[in-house]
């Protein structure tokens, strides 16, 4: 008899995206601590394609190890690899080469929480449906 995973799955991709969107915060909140520093590049953090299109097709996709000095990818951190840090496009650099737009950054800040929070209330909901059904429905 085969069994299933709990939830299939969408613990292990819930737990991805908060990684994903906890990197994003770190992100903002750094371009805009930083946006009087001269010669400070602003950056971001980009969730990598092969998981955008996993995402697409319900398939998260798998790590193989092609040195043995190289980590399995199946432990902790490993959502670290679907993302990538690159430089944001500067519309204007400053005089002092500082290329940080603190609009764009809040914005991206406020979207980015709002994101996590709705990701929270998720895996909020699935531990909810799991205590309701060790409880026995509705009591």
């Amino acid at each position: 008899m085969e069994s299933t995973p709990l939830f299939k799955g969408t613990l292990s991709i819930l737990e991805k995206a908060l990684d994903f969107r906890s990197r994003r915060h770190e992100a903002a909140v750094s371009n805009i601590a930083n946006m009087d520093t001269p010669g400070y590049k602003a950056f971001d953090v980009v969730m990598d394609e092969a998981f955008q299109r996993g995402g697409e097709t319900g398939a998260v996709p798998t790590l193989s190890r092609t040195h043995s000095g190289h980590f399995s990818g199946d432990g902790a951190g490993s959502s670290q690899n679907l993302t990538r840090t690159v430089k944001q496009p500067a519309v204007v650099a400053k005089a002092d080469g500082n290329t940080v737009d603190l609009d764009r950054s809040m914005a991206d800040l406020a979207e980015n929480n709002l994101m996590y929070n709705t990701l929270a209330q998720m895996v909020s909901k699935k531990f909810s449906f799991l205590r309701s059904a060790i409880q026995g429905g509705s009591q």
